[in-house]
C-alpha cells in the first residue's frame, strides 16, 4: 500500500492528541511532518501531495538537524 502524504500543524495543548494521530497516521503507511504553532489548541491535519510534502520535509530535516 502506498501511503497518503500530510501536514500537521498542532498547539501545546494538542501535544498528546497529535502524537496518537501521528502515530495510527504511520501505522497504517502514511507520511507526516508536523509543525509546532503558536496556538495552543489548534490541530490541523491536511492531505499533501508528494511534491508539497517531500518540500515540507526537506525544510523540516534543515530546521531539526
Amino acid at each position: 500500500m502506498n501511503g497518503k502524504y500530510f501536514i500537521l500543524d498542532f498547539g501545546e495543548a494538542m501535544e498528546q492528541y497529535t502524537f496518537a494521530l501521528v502515530n495510527e497516521l504511520r501505522k497504517d503507511g502514511h507520511h507526516v511532518v508536523y509543525y509546532l504553532t503558536d496556538s495552543p489548541y489548534v490541530m490541523c491535519l491536511e492531505e499533501v501531495n508528494e511534491d508539497t510534502f517531500l518540500d515540507h520535509y526537506k525544510n523540516y530535516l534543515k530546521t531539526n538537524n
